[in-house]
């Protein structure tokens, strides 16, 4: 995920920074707790950080290697959802994932969309055929 100003891109790759839950949310941005709970709830990871021994503050194994590859997508949207940008370019977004997963993160970025407007005529979608 690339954030600059006021966009963010959004792939099929996600990074998990060796560190726990909020950082990987916030990257260092000034977001309140609440807002990463909420960010969490959204993509549907709440439950899970929950369960973790220190909650959100629970540090996450290098690359992640203690979440799935569908869990760390859901964590990549949930730090987009903090950042509020004013453009999100996403690139196979939910390539890679299982149908559970494509719902959480298509819920998040409804979550998105409800907040943020656009023009019609503005909007690209580029989806090239092989």
């Amino acid at each position: 995920q690339i954030y600059i100003g006021r966009w963010a891109s959004f792939t099929s790759v996600a990074t998990v920074l060796v560190d726990n839950f909020f950082a990987n949310v916030t990257l260092g941005r000034d977001v309140s707790e609440d807002a990463v709970w909420q960010a969490l709830e959204t993509v549907q990871l709440a439950r899970l950080a929950s369960e973790m021994s220190d909650g959100i503050f629970t540090r996450l194994g290098e690359q992640g290697n203690n979440l799935s590859v569908g869990q760390k997508q859901l964590l990549a949207m949930a730090r987009v959802l903090v950042a509020t940008p004013q453009i999100l370019i996403l690139d196979e977004a939910t390539a890679n994932i299982d149908s559970g997963t494509e719902q959480a993160i298509q819920k998040a970025l409804r979550a998105v969309r409800e907040r943020t407007t656009h023009r019609n005529g503005a909007l690209f979608v580029l989806n090239p055929m092989p």
